[in-house]
């Protein structure tokens, strides 16, 4: 199923109903049930050994913290009612975070949806969970544009209009797209790259100004139409490893 299954009329009408987006119900039920036996083990186990041999019973309680913080992950839930969005899950109340007007744009991360509002995160989500997380993918991606932000340990990507934000732990720079010369490139060495990731490496005259891992294709494709729109002199390279060396083809 994908967004050209819905009609024009059925995603207008979808957001009249009220939206649960989260882990397959199933699928919830069967985690909870595991974590919480493998929690009130746990909690035997540091009664016995906090009567017994106390320093041994610290681990225990950190494994027994990092357990319910999965719990109550596994039963987080985005609820959209009436055009308001709203969180929840296991140990927090309903909180509201704002309405469906304000999204700005989408950005697919590989594993999840990300919502972005004036071009940061407003909220994400699978669509490998519940019906209702589907018939929102297909919703966001039949009315929003699909922006550029790739989410790294200690790096931030991202593209808006004609400028590029680039973040690392302690720096942050911006960047004009019509100032790029060239931009290259290649696979990402993974040992398993199940994704089909690339990094890019972008370029003002001979200097290196930034390199980012996670392109998935498709965005290596919507960064194409964004360098063709706003600089069409910049170059876009695809750079192959093989015995023989590199080979550059200008694309």
């Amino acid at each position: 199923m994908n967004s050209k299954d819905i009609n024009q009329e059925d995603l207008e009408k979808l957001l009249d109903n009220k939206l649960i987006i989260g882990v397959k119900e199933n699928v919830r039920k069967v985690l909870s049930t595991i974590l919480w036996m493998l929690f009130f083990l746990m909690a035997l186990i540091f009664i016995g050994l906090l009567v017994v041999e106390p320093i041994n019973s610290i681990p225990i309680f950190i494994m027994s913290v990092i357990i319910l913080l999965v719990l109550d992950y596994t039963n987080k839930k985005i609820i959209i009612e009436n055009l308001k969005i709203s969180k929840v899950s296991l140990f927090t109340k309903k909180k509201e975070i704002g309405n469906m007007s304000e999204i700005t744009s989408i950005s697919n991360d590989i594993y999840r949806i990300l919502v972005l509002k004036n071009n940061e995160k407003f909220f994400s989500f699978n669509i490998y969970g519940r019906d209702d997380n589907l018939q929102l993918y297909n919703y966001l991606t039949s009315r929003y544009n699909e922006s550029i932000r790739i989410n790294e340990f200690i790096k931030k990507f991202q593209i808006v209009d004609d400028k590029i934000i680039y973040k690392k732990l302690f720096t942050s720079k911006k960047f004009n797209i019509s100032d790029l010369t060239r931009i290259e490139y290649k696979k990402t060495y993974y040992r398993r790259n199940l994704y089909d990731l690339h990094t890019i490496v972008g370029y003002i005259n001979n200097k290196k100004v930034f390199k980012v891992q996670r392109f998935t294709p498709g965005k290596i494709e919507l960064l194409k139409e964004i360098i063709k729109k706003y600089n069409s002199e910049c170059k876009v390279i695809k750079k192959n490893w093989n015995s023989l060396g590199v080979f550059q083809f200008f694309l």
